[in-house]
């Protein structure tokens, strides 16, 4: 992981990877240190199989990839989501319920990855839109200035995965590569 890494930050910036110095926040957020500190931002998540990097410029980025599958969702639920999305979860068809936990899984990940905070800093603390609306919306924060700010983008990378993409700001300009 840490050399798909490597490889997909040198060859943006034009470098060796072994000479990227990547260095990571008070709550483990990776960024490139050293000479290569810049407004280059990247952010990484994996589930199963499956890796995302997500690579940017000029604002911070966070991002969540996660294999759908079975989960105590209704206890995690509880216990996660804010009181609205718990609501729109508890009447949520069983047959939808594994989608719609990771459609807020994801999101809520993503975001807390992108303010650099951690998932352990808050998952009730602020509410998305239906699960099925796309992209995302943040409907609801603490501080209320964040529901303005933040800009979500879903993407498949295959079947059975579902990811999410945060960053703050205008809409910006998203490419999906499958590889390297």
């Amino acid at each position: 992981m840490a050399g798909l890494l490597r490889r997909a930050l040198a060859s943006r910036l034009a470098a060796d990877p072994g000479s990227l110095v990547i260095e990571r926040g008070a709550h483990g957020k990776p960024y490139l240190g050293g000479a290569f500190r810049s407004g280059l931002a990247f952010n990484l998540s994996h589930s199963g199989d499956r890796l995302v990097i997500a690579i940017g410029k000029g604002r911070e980025l966070g991002v969540d990839v996660e294999l759908i599958r079975p989960l105590e969702s209704e206890a995690l639920a509880e216990r996660y989501f804010s009181k609205p999305e718990s609501i729109v979860f508890r009447v949520t068809p069983p047959e939808k319920k594994e989608e719609a936990f990771f459609h807020y899984w994801t999101a809520k990940e993503a975001y807390l990855k992108a303010k650099g905070v951690g998932i352990g800093q808050g998952l009730k603390d602020h509410s998305f839109s239906d699960p099925w609306e796309n992209p995302p919306r943040l409907t609801w924060a603490a501080d209320p200035a964040e529901t303005g700010l933040w800009r979500f983008h879903r993407f498949y990378p295959e079947g059975g995965y579902i990811g999410t993409l945060a960053y703050p700001g205008d809409l910006a300009k998203i490419r999906e590569f499958s590889s390297l």
